[in-house]
């Protein structure tokens, strides 16, 4: 058996690129039904308390596309911590799925946004200070709890 290092940037990579054709699947809302998807509703309600304008005309674009245009028109900081948010809100998008599917636990899309805001919190205080240049909202996790200088 040959050994090969353990490489965390593409382990990284090829996890986002097989969670964003999972996603892509997520996005797309059935025909029958005029509302948002699951998916939707959660990235409208994220954009919407970050204040960052969600692209218009997206039907047909692929969740990488409709990134790739999200952050077209934002300052580099910003950029990243778009970047940072996709990560972070297909992470949890994932577990949900997961969740639903292996512990029978739904949560509504709001409940999931609060979950990403907290969790959004913990990752600012980690290190990932680019989420705040985006106007990432405070939970009430760690609203209480200073950052470090």
């Amino acid at each position: 058996m040959c050994y090969r290092p353990f490489n965390p940037v593409t382990f990284l990579f090829w996890g986002l690129f097989t969670h964003f054709l999972f996603l892509n699947i997520l996005m797309r809302s059935s025909p029958a039904h005029s509302r948002k998807s699951y998916t939707q509703e959660v990235w409208h309600g994220l954009l919407t308390a970050i204040e960052v304008k969600n692209p218009t005309n997206t039907a047909g674009l692929s969740t990488i596309d409709w990134w790739l245009l999200l952050r077209k028109h934002l300052l580099g900081a910003q950029q990243k911590g778009i970047d940072s948010a996709v990560m972070l809100v297909s992470w949890k998008i994932w577990k949900e799925c997961n969740a639903r599917v292996f512990n029978n636990r739904e949560l509504t899309a709001s409940q999931l946004m609060q979950e990403i805001f907290a969790e959004g919190d913990l990752w600012i205080q980690a290190g990932a200070r680019k989420l705040a240049c985006i106007g990432w909202p405070c939970s009430s996790v760690t609203s209480r709890v200073p950052l470090p200088g």
